[in-house]
C-alpha cells in the first residue's frame, strides 16, 4: 500500500514575534515582547507564549493531520519556539542546512514552515508584491511583554503578517494550487512542474535509471564538478584600469541546456587507460563525454588568466599559485570533465600525462520536455521584462529559469541535521566509505521524487567554462581584466570584436539549429549572446573610467545611479 497523504487543515495561519534582548549580569538575555497572529482574516495578539499555543490548538481541527502555521525567516524564530513550548514534542525537522530549518512539528499536529524559504524574498519584497508597505520600528527601544504599544507599534507588528498572509494568497493565485500544496522551497514549484512533465514520457523514467551511478562514478563526478570561472587576470590585479568593457553570455546555463549534448548512457569504465583512449574520444566528442582522474607533468601556464582551482587539485610542492589557481607545478593530480581536459590541455600544455581513472558515455540533447518548459520561463522573462506591472511574473519567470540548472546538480547525498534545543548538528556523509555512499544513492534512487540526473548538472558549468575560455579568453588573454562565470570584464576593446563576432555567429548557428528541430518558428536572439554590457545605449552608458579588481568577487568600478553624486564608488559584494 502506497504512503497516505496528510491531510491540512485549510485555515491560513501566519506567525510572527517580536523580541529584545538586554545584558544582565554579563549574559545577553532575549525574550519575546509580542506575538502576531493573522488566521485567514482574522488578527490575533496572545499575550504569551502559552497563550499562543493554546489559541493555536483552539484553531486546530482534529479532521485534519496537521495544521500548517507559516513563519517567515523560521530560523530566526525556532529556538525562541524550542525554549518556550520544551513541554511539547519536537520532531519531523527538515532542514536544508544548520540553523536553516524549512519545517518542523510541536506535537505532531501544528507544522511549522518557513514562508522566507517558500517565497524567496525579503519581507519587505514581499510587501512589494502585494502592495502593502513594510513598517519600520526603532529596534534600540527595550520592550517587554504586557507593555502597552503606541497605535504605530501596534500598526507595525500587525503589517508583518498581513504582508505575509497576503503574499501567500498571490501566489495560491499565481501557482493555481492551495497554499496546503505548496512545497517547503520556491525551487520546489518549478521541480513539481518540470518532474510532472518529465514524466508524461516514460521514456524519461527509464532514462533516469539507466543512467544509474554506482559509488565511484558518483565520487568521480562529483569530484569533476566545479562551478564557474571567477578569477582576476595577475597583471591587472590591484591595479586601477581604465576604460573597461563589460560582456556577458545572456542566460549562459538555459543556453548550454538548450543547444549542447549531456550525458544519456551509462558511464562505461576503461581499465587501465592511457592517453590513446583520451585522444580518441576527444577526436570523437560530438557524440560522446567522459570524465577522469589525471596526473599532468611539468605544467606552466601559459596565459595570464589561469585556470586549475588549487583546493580541487594535489600538486607538487613547487606549486606556483595565481590568486588561489594554479599557475605551474611539477604535477598536479585532478579529476577534470572532458570538456575541461581540453581547456587545462591548451592552458597548461603539460609535458606527460598518466590517466588513473576514466568512464565514457553517450551524449545526447536533453529531453524535448525540459528544454521546452526552459524555453516557456526564457520567453515569459524577455517578454515582461520592464513592463512595470508585470514585475512579478517578470521575476517568477527569472527565478525560474534560474533554477534549472540548480535543481540538476544537487547533490543527491544529503548529511543529516539536527537540533536538540539550541545546539544545531551536523551528521556529515562518509565520502571515503562506498558502503555509505552507495546507501545514501539507493535512498535516491528509489525515491519516487527523484528524476534528474546528477552527472548532467555536473557538465552544465563546464560547458560555460568552455566557451568562455576556449571561444573568449584564450583569444584575447592580455585584455580580460576579470571574469566571473558568464561574463568578462576587457580593455581594448577593439581589439576583443573579432573574437565576440566569431562566437556570437557560432551561438547563433547553434541556437537555431536546435530551435527549428524543436519546432520553434521562432529566434531568441539574446539567448548565449557575449552582450556588450557597457554599450553607449545600455545601463552602463558607456565604458568604466575606473576599475580596479583584487580578485575572485572584489572588484569597484564607478556608476552613475539616481538621486545620487556622479562620483559614487559602487562596490560589488556577494552580500549586497
Amino acid at each position: 500500500m502506497g504512503k497516505r497523504k496528510i491531510r491540512y487543515q485549510p485555515d491560513l495561519v501566519v506567525f510572527d514575534i517580536e523580541t529584545s534582548h538586554i545584558e544582565r549580569n554579563g549574559f545577553d538575555e532575549l525574550f519575546t515582547w509580542h506575538w502576531s497572529i493573522m488566521v485567514n482574516d482574522t488578527y490575533y495578539t496572545p499575550e504569551s507564549w502559552t497563550a499562543f499555543y493554546d489559541l493555536l490548538l483552539s484553531l486546530y481541527d482534529p479532521e485534519y493531520d496537521r495544521l500548517i502555521v507559516f513563519v517567515h525567516n523560521l530560523a530566526y524564530e525556532t529556538e525562541s519556539i524550542i525554549r518556550n513550548m520544551e513541554d511539547h514534542i519536537f520532531s519531523d525537522l527538515f532542514a536544508s542546512d544548520t540553523h536553516r530549518p524549512l519545517k518542523f512539528l510541536i506535537d505532531e499536529v501544528l507544522e511549522f514552515r518557513c514562508s522566507y524559504m517558500l517565497t524567496g524574498k525579503s519581507l519587505k519584497a514581499c510587501g512589494k508584491d502585494v502592495k502593502l508597505e513594510k513598517l519600520e520600528m526603532d529596534y534600540q527601544k527595550i520592550r517587554y511583554p504586557g507593555e502597552k504599544l503606541t497605535e504605530e507599534e501596534e500598526s507595525y507588528c500587525r503589517r508583518d503578517v498581513e504582508i505575509m498572509a497576503a503574499k501567500i494568497r498571490q501566489m495560491e493565485i499565481q501557482e493555481k494550487i492551495p497554499f496546503t500544496k505548496f512545497p517547503l522551497t520556491n525551487t520546489g514549484f518549478l521541480r513539481n512542474e518540470a518532474r510532472k512533465v518529465l514524466r508524461k514520457n516514460p521514456a524519461n523514467k527509464k532514462k533516469f535509471h539507466e543512467l544509474r551511478l554506482d559509488a565511484k562514478r558518483f565520487l568521480l563526478c562529483r569530484n569533476c564538478f566545479s562551478g564557474g570561472y571567477v578569477h582576476a587576470n595577475y597583471i591587472y590585479s590591484g591595479k586601477v584600469m581604465e576604460d573597461v568593457d563589460s560582456y556577458d553570455f545572456g542566460s549562459a546555463y538555459p543556453f548550454d541546456l538548450l543547444v549542447h549534448k549531456f550525458p544519456m548512457s551509462y558511464f562505461h569504465e576503461i581499465s587501465n587507460p592511457t592517453w590513446t583512449d583520451i585522444q580518441y574520444f576527444l577526436q570523437h566528442r560530438d557524440n560522446t563525454l567522459f570524465i577522469c582522474h589525471v596526473v599532468l607533468y611539468h605544467c606552466k601556464c601559459r596565459y595570464t588568466n589561469t585556470f586549475l582551482s588549487f583546493n580541487k587539485c594535489k600538486t607538487s610542492t613547487d606549486v606556483e599559485l595565481d590568486n588561489g589557481r594554479v599557475y605551474s607545478a611539477e604535477y598536479i593530480d585532478v579529476c577534470l570533465t572532458s570538456l575541461d581536459l581540453i581547456l587545462v590541455l591548451d592552458i597548461y600544455q603539460p609535458e606527460k600525462i598518466k590517466v588513473e581513472e576514466m568512464y565514457w558515455c553517450m551524449a545526447d540533447y536533453l529531453p524535448d520536455e525540459y528544454v521546452k518548459l526552459m524555453l516557456k520561463y526564457y520567453e515569459q522573462k524577455q517578454e515582461l521584462k520592464n513592463i512595470e506591472s508585470e514585475e512579478y511574473n517578470y521575476m517568477k519567470a527569472k527565478n525560474r529559469l534560474n533554477s534549472f540548472y540548480g535543481m540538476m546538480v544537487t547533490n543527491p547525498l544529503h548529511d543529516i541535521i539536527s537540533l536538540d534545543v539550541t545546539d544545531w548538528q551536523r551528521d556529515r556523509i562518509n565520502y571515503h566509505d562506498d558502503s555509505i555512499v552507495t546507501e545514501e544513492l539507493d535512498k535516491f534512487y528509489s525515491n519516487y521524487n527523484s528524476f534528474l540526473p546528477y552527472q548532467w548538472g555536473v557538465f552544465v558549468p563546464a560547458y560555460t567554462r568552455y566557451h568562455l575560455w576556449h571561444d573568449i579568453i584564450r583569444h584575447i588573454d592580455r585584455y580580460v581584466v576579470y571574469s566571473d562565470t558568464d561574463s568578462a570584464k576587457v580593455i581594448n576593446r577593439e581589439q576583443c570584436i573579432d573574437t565576440i563576432a566569431r562566437y556570437n555567429a557560432k551561438a547563433e548557428q547553434m541556437r537555431k539549429s536546435r530551435l527549428e528541430k524543436l519546432g520553434y518558428t521562432k529566434d531568441f536572439p539574446d539567448l548565449g549572446l557575449f552582450d556588450w554590457e557597457t554599450a553607449p545605449d545600455k545601463k552602463y552608458k558607456g565604458p568604466w573610467k575606473g576599475f580596479k579588481t583584487l580578485g575572485a568577487k572584489k572588484y569597484i568600478f564607478p556608476f552613475v545611479l539616481k538621486r545620487t553624486p556622479i562620483t559614487s564608488i559602487i562596490p560589488y559584494s556577494p552580500l549586497l
